[in-house]
């Protein structure tokens, strides 16, 4: 009984804190010279920036290797928490504290930063999927259910590397797998990590020779399509404003 106060309880919280936003833009008269076009055009913008945010708690290493359980840098879980936008604060009470959330791949080269504003256009053009005649580029548990707040990755690896795209680099991103619809004007914002290289697991030391070229020998005799040598590190990927 009192675990069910305590949850209508911060429900209402959640409730209250919407309603706080939203009054102020229901509740703006209309303008007879204002074109509706570009008032429609404002309120959705503004719709884009209310609500809550996903954020990754953890920094992730630089590199990855395939096949390894990705983990934080610090060879922990790898965590991300749902907070209000306004107040930082994590949601860990009400409906929102149990959403289930989805975890992607993204183009290093995503053209925002994590505290600056995009659309979920913005964020979806930038998914990677896999490649063609490859398997899946991820494995294991992609859709997390929060738990006051927080969701962890536990059971995920990369099944191929991060050679093949333009930038040469990934990034993590989180949304929430839920429609919207039942949120009416709530904006989640998706969450995102730096961006980081995904090289085959076989190129860890011990496991194969380098070759004079800079070109990766495996133990079977075949090539690796990564490229080691320092000198030919590819430029790192830099934001672009997509305006």
């Amino acid at each position: 009984m009192e675990m069910k106060r305590g949850t209508e309880g911060g429900t209402e919280r959640v409730v209250e804190r919407v309603m706080k936003r939203l009054i102020p833009t229901l509740s703006t008269p209309a303008d007879s010279n204002v074109n509706p076009r570009i008032t429609s055009l404002d309120q959705i913008k503004k719709s884009e920036e209310v609500g809550f945010q996903l954020l990754f708690d953890n920094k992730l290493p630089d590199k990855i290797y395939t096949k390894d359980k990705i983990r934080n840098a610090s060879d922990g879980y790898v965590q991300i928490k749902l907070i209000d936008t306004i107040t930082r604060e994590i949601i860990n009470l009400g409906l929102y504290s149990s959403l289930e959330i989805e975890i992607l791949v993204l183009d290093g080269d995503f053209g925002f930063e994590e505290n600056e504003n995009w659309t979920k256009m913005d964020f979806n053009v930038k998914i990677v999927h896999q490649r063609e005649d490859k398997g899946p580029l991820v494995k294991g548990k992609q859709n997390i259910k929060l738990r006051g707040g927080v969701g962890t990755i536990q059971d995920l690896s990369f099944s191929d590397n991060s050679s093949w795209i333009i930038c040469k680099k990934f990034r993590l991103g989180a949304r929430v797998l839920q429609s919207t619809s039942n949120m009416g004007q709530v904006r989640i914002k998706e969450a995102i990590t730096e961006a980081f290289t995904v090289r085959d697991h076989r190129s860890k030391s011990g496991n194969g020779d380098r070759k004079r070229d800079g070109r990766w020998d495996g133990p079977s005799g075949g090539t690796s399509d990564e490229t080691f040598d320092s000198n030919l590190e590819y430029t790192e990927c830099k934001s672009k404003n997509l305006t």
